[in-house]
């Protein structure tokens, strides 16, 4: 597998068993798959986990390939990492005060908040702080450090005490990221990168915006476009509902997850907007389901569905028994 699929190759999607033509949704679920396997398995409250069996396989240069191309390939951003663990692969300065050890935080506020060279000297030489740059590998000599240089130190100073632990990981995904062209891209843009990376919710929608951005293509007959507007009504009715939380165990984001196949929204987006199309024809009682197209980006409403209690059931249903591309 690490020989046929290049970390900047383009992936094709085909599942065993489906039918469904890659044009994006089945690389979506993938990527969105992939991902949460990769939360699952080698991460802990956004933190890699210690294990030296996964660094021997290799398996945080794995994640770190699966995050970048993600990324780069439209599915979601791997956005479920610790704050300081997202901020050292951006390349993003760690904080002092958040250092835990209490010689490592002061050592590091002192410096931080030095404003002259001769402060800077005066703090290095003291007796605490010597102890803390021997502990960190500290080989320079301290009274030639300036305000402008300081900075690697006290990074060094908050690494040591923020992600020592991890740091063969966190190498190991860096080099994965590295593989996939985007590392240095995004050490010149911590800023715009750190949210693709960092714990947050920057990339989910409310059942407002998600409504605002969909594409509804009603009939031209006015007797066919009379049913679909009380269908469209009932649905948004619904999403409304979702977005509140009064329906239990169901999210806006199931729902884009089952037209998308992304489980967020990509960084760079989505290629076409959501669609929302009707079914007509059906015989009487039928009770079949909403569908949707993830490569289309597509949503089929039965006009059947006449109430919103109805359209409720027929959503829930669609999305927690539904599963595969093409027409879910």
């Amino acid at each position: 597998m690490e020989n046929k699929i290049q970390p900047k190759s383009t992936l094709k999607v085909v599942f065993s068993g489906e039918s469904a033509i890659d044009e994006g949704g089945p690389k979506r679920e993938l990527f969105s798959e992939l991902l949460m396997i990769a939360k699952d398995k080698f991460f802990k409250n956004g933190k890699p986990v210690n294990s030296t069996v996964a660094l021997n396989a290799g398996d945080f240069k794995t994640c770190g390939k699966a995050m970048g191309m993600s990324v780069l390939q439209g599915g979601p951003a791997p956005n479920f990492l610790a704050p300081e663990v997202a901020s050292y692969l951006v390349g993003a300065p760690l904080s002092p005060s958040e250092n835990q050890d209490s010689l490592l935080r002061t050592a590091a506020e002192r410096l931080s908040s030095a404003t002259t060279d001769e402060q800077v000297k005066a703090t290095l030489t003291c007796d605490d702080v010597l102890d803390v740059l021997e502990s960190i590998g500290y080989s320079g000599i301290p009274q030639k450090e300036t305000v402008a240089g300081i900075q690697p130190i006290i990074q060094s100073i908050c690494i040591k005490d923020q992600l020592s632990q991890y740091l063969p990981q966190l190498v190991q995904i860096e080099s994965g990221l590295y593989e996939c062209g985007i590392l240095s891209h995004m050490r010149r843009n911590t800023e715009t990168w750190k949210p693709v990376f960092a714990n947050g919710n920057c990339f989910t929608i409310t059942a407002d915006e998600f409504l605002d951005q969909m594409i509804v293509n009603f009939s031209e007959s006015q007797i066919r476009k009379d049913a679909e507007m009380n269908t469209y009504k009932f649905f948004s009715d619904v999403m409304a509902s979702i977005d509140a939380g009064g329906i239990e165990g169901v999210s806006v984001m199931d729902l884009v997850k089952w037209m998308t196949g992304s489980s967020q929204i990509p960084p760079l987006g989505f290629p076409k907007k959501f669609t929302v199309e009707f079914v007509h024809g059906c015989l009487q009682g039928c009770c079949c389901q909403p569908t949707a197209s993830t490569c289309d980006i597509t949503m089929k409403l039965p006009v059947h569905i006449d109430n919103e209690k109805a359209m409720e059931d027929m959503i829930v249903s669609a999305l927690k028994d539904s599963y595969g591309f093409a027409l879910i």
